[in-house]
């Protein structure tokens, strides 16, 4: 789910043009689009980083714990208020 979210979000940010806030209408969806994808992301990130460390094995036998970093892909966007960008 949590990848098909970020595909489905990164086609959306192929039409976003990309303005300064200050640019953007006050109604600009690109800011919703945003505040939901980061909402979803954030629900489904504990579970599924449960699961991929439940059935993933990697040459050292463990998977990192990812958890923390992947918390801040919203972050940036989010902290500056820069239209619907998140850091991937």
């Amino acid at each position: 789910m949590r990848t098909l979210l970020l595909h489905e979000y990164r086609r959306v940010l192929l039409r976003d043009p990309n303005l300064p806030e200050q640019l953007l209408p006050a109604d600009w969806p690109g800011r919703t689009a945003r505040d939901l994808c980061r909402d979803m992301y954030a629900a489904l990130l504990d579970a599924s980083e449960d699961y991929l460390r439940e059935v993933v094995e990697v040459a050292d036998g463990t998977l990192a714990n990812a958890s923390r970093l992947l918390r801040k892909r919203f972050a940036a966007a989010q902290a500056t208020g820069s239209g619907p960008q998140a850091t991937y």
